[in-house]
C-alpha cells in the first residue's frame, strides 16, 4: 500500500513540475489568482523537498486527535466531535467547547505535511499563506502576515460573526481554526497554548 501511495505522489510531482513549465510564461502578478498560482508553482518546483517530506514519517490522525489538550484557555476539548482522517490522512479536527455560550465554540483542525500529504499540505500553504497582504471593508476583515515567526492569515467575517485562522508550522503542520461570537485574539491565545514540538 505504500508503495502505491508513494508512486501516486511522486507521478503527481512530476505532473505539477511538467505544468510549472508551460505556467512560467504565462504566470503574472496582476491578480489572486495568478499569485496563488505562482505560489504554487513555486512550492512544486522545490521536488527535492517535496520528495524528502513525503518520504518522512508523519503522525496518523489519532495521533494529532491524542495530542491536544483537554483544555485551552476556558474551553474543554469534547471529543465525542473529533474528525479524525482515515488511512494515510495524517489530519485531525476537534471542538473546544465554551464554558457558557456553545456559538464561541472554537473548531480546530491541523494536518501533518509529513508523509503521503506532503505535496497537499505545502499547496494549502502557498495557496493561503504564499503573500502578505491586508484588506478591509463592511463584509469582512482579512490579514495574511508573518506572525510568531509562521506564516499566518486571519480574516473576520463581520455579517457571520465569525472569525477564520490559518497557519504553517515550519512548512510541516497546516491548521486552522474557526470561532463564531468571538474576537480573533481570543482564537490566537488559544492556539498559541498548542504544543507542535510535542508533535514532531
Amino acid at each position: 500500500m505504500k508503495t502505491k501511495i508513494t508512486l501516486l505522489f511522486i507521478s503527481s510531482l512530476l505532473c505539477f513540475i511538467g505544468c510549472k513549465n508551460e505556467s512560467s510564461t504565462k504566470s503574472t502578478t496582476d491578480s489572486d489568482g495568478n499569485k496563488a498560482i505562482e505560489g504554487l508553482i513555486k512550492t512544486n518546483s522545490n521536488a527535492a523537498n517535496n520528495i524528502k517530506q513525503g518520504l518522512s514519517k508523519g503522525n496518523d490522525g489519532e495521533t494529532i486527535a491524542n495530542w491536544f489538550p483537554e483544555k485551552l484557555l476556558d474551553y474543554r476539548l469534547d471529543r465525542s466531535k473529533n474528525d479524525i482522517g482515515q488511512d494515510e490522512e495524517s489530519r485531525a479536527r476537534v471542538v473546544y467547547v465554551h464554558p457558557n455560550d456553545p456559538s464561541k465554540n472554537i473548531t480546530i483542525t491541523v494536518w501533518d505535511g509529513n508523509g503521503p500529504l506532503a505535496l497537499f499540505v505545502n499547496n494549502m500553504i502557498a495557496v493561503g499563506l504564499d503573500e502578505t497582504k491586508e484588506e478591509d471593508n463592511p463584509e469582512l476583515h482579512q490579514k495574511v502576515y508573518v506572525r510568531k515567526g509562521r506564516k499566518s492569515a486571519e480574516r473576520i467575517l463581520h455579517q457571520y460573526d465569525q472569525v477564520d485562522i490559518k497557519f504553517e508550522v515550519e512548512g510541516r503542520f497546516f491548521a486552522t481554526a474557526r470561532s463564531n461570537k468571538n474576537t480573533i485574539e481570543t482564537v490566537w491565545e488559544a492556539l498559541d497554548l498548542l504544543d507542535f514540538d510535542a508533535l514532531k
